[in-house]
């Protein structure tokens, strides 16, 4: 082999790796792309149920699906015009653990791929957003109950 060439084949086989790595990584985001919406719309969809019915976690899909279809405003990303059967395929994409207790949460995860690993979730993290929001409760609580014991001690 002409030792002139072989500084080009390198460059080549460089180039040629580099791009079948980014192509194969857009093809892999694309491939994941309903699943991080779905991810997403599960966090919207437990943080409207959660925000509307006193901080319960509800019991099941059926409870969860009932009150969502009653909520017009609560936008999901993932919901086609075209497709009539959403939650359908929220079922056959998300898991989420019924028995989570948002008053003493002790699994970190509720919200996973049905074989219990983690949700691509490229925009929001369904329970990150959950976490987050029972911390702002908390401050929210802590906040309130110290005005008041304030209020108290003022009046007296």
């Amino acid at each position: 082999m002409n030792t002139g060439k072989r500084p080009w084949l390198i460059i080549g086989v460089i180039v040629l790796s580099i791009s079948s790595w980014f192509v194969g990584r857009v093809a892999y985001v694309l491939w994941h792309i309903p699943e991080a919406y779905a991810a997403w719309d599960a966090g919207d969809m437990l943080l409207w149920y959660m925000r509307t019915h006193d901080n319960e976690w509800p019991d099941d899909w059926a409870e969860l699906q009932s009150v969502i279809e009653d909520a017009p405003a609560l936008l999901l990303r993932g919901r086609h015009p075209e497709e009539p059967d959403y939650m359908g395929r929220m079922r056959r994409t998300v898991k989420i653990d019924w028995t989570f207790d948002p008053a003493n949460p002790r699994n970190p995860t509720p919200v996973t791929r049905l074989d219990g690993s983690p949700l691509q979730a490229y925009w929001s993290d369904p329970n990150g957003m959950i976490y987050q929001y029972l911390d702002r409760q908390k401050v929210d609580q802590r906040s309130d109950g110290r005005e008041f014991a304030e209020d108290a001690i003022s009046d007296g």
